[in-house]
């Protein structure tokens, strides 16, 4: 519990906790609030190593074909526990505004063969 309430410490003082200005653009967005566990899309980030379970890969098309839009938009806005997957995927309702750039962006990361609204 000790190691679950660090992490969750951890994560909200590099990410969710960031105030990204509002005329940011959607990838000044994902640097400073997805970058730090998901790197470029590839689950990599800088703090992703100290995460169980790690970071999702965004970049993989059998994850990107299984999800829909509207089940990436709640996973983003309201949390990884708001979809039944990782605590540990912080919630971030101040980006509500954001949600449809945000999905275009994560369904951007898979490429231009799967980039395709669900």
């Amino acid at each position: 519990m000790v190691r679950l309430l660090a992490v969750i410490s951890l994560i909200c003082t590099v990410t969710a906790c960031k105030k990204t200005p509002s005329d940011a653009t959607i990838e000044q967005v994902w640097a400073d609030r997805c970058a730090t566990c998901h790197g470029d899309g590839d689950g990599h980030g800088e703090a992703a190593a100290r995460l169980d379970p790690r970071p999702r890969n965004l970049r993989d098309p059998v994850w990107q074909s299984a999800r829909d839009d509207a089940t990436i938009g709640k996973t983003i806005i309201e949390g990884g526990a708001s979809v039944g997957r990782s605590p540990l995927m912080p919630p971030h309702p101040d980006l509500d505004d954001r949600r449809a750039e945000l999905v275009a962006y994560v369904r951007g990361l898979a490429g231009p063969a799967t980039a395709t609204t669900r």
